[in-house]
């Protein structure tokens, strides 16, 4: 599932008329790119204006996610420098270990027990991410109910094979 902002569909229609040089896949914090290593030098071996993607990714992602959230983003570069990029949705295991990073931690590799209502309610949460992620309205109102039931009891199913209890 990927996601596209308003700006970058604009931005596709003008790259996607001239050759594609290069589909990067890359994996980058939500709302922290800099042009330190590896991503600096990633990006200027491709002769992109690489402050104005860290500028477009970073104030899009941090609407969206919280920042430092790893983020899968594909990153289309055409044969005049131009570019456009698409986030995809994080995998549901590395969310629940950003919601639960300090548990884990703490744990040191054996099961996480966090409170019942505690873990309902993140999971409820990451419900209503990955069914409004590629929709313009973001309002968990709009979601059929019985389609956020079974992502709840997915993302619990989720959950416990990464033993979080």
């Amino acid at each position: 599932m990927t996601y596209i902002s308003k700006k970058q569909a604009a931005k596709k229609v003008s790259v996607r008329e001239k050759p594609i040089l290069v589909r990067l896949k890359l994996i980058i914090g939500a709302g922290t790119a800099s042009m330190t290593p590896p991503l600096g030098p990633n990006l200027g071996q491709y002769g992109i204006n690489s402050i104005e993607f860290f500028n477009d990714f970073n104030t899009e992602t941090k609407e969206l996610f919280e920042t430092g959230l790893a983020l899968r983003v594909i990153l289309w570069i055409n044969v005049m420098k131009a570019f456009y990029f698409e986030l995809q949705m994080p995998k549901i295991s590395n969310l629940l270990k950003e919601y639960y990073k300090v548990e884990c931690e703490a744990a040191k590799g054996g099961n996480v027990y966090i409170e019942k209502e505690r873990l309902l309610k993140d999971c409820f949460k990451i419900a209503i991410l990955l069914c409004t992620f590629n929709k313009a309205e973001k309002q968990w109102e709009t979601i059929e109910k019985k389609y956020l039931r079974i992502t709840v009891l997915e993302i619990l199913g989720t959950c416990r094979s990464c033993k979080i209890y």
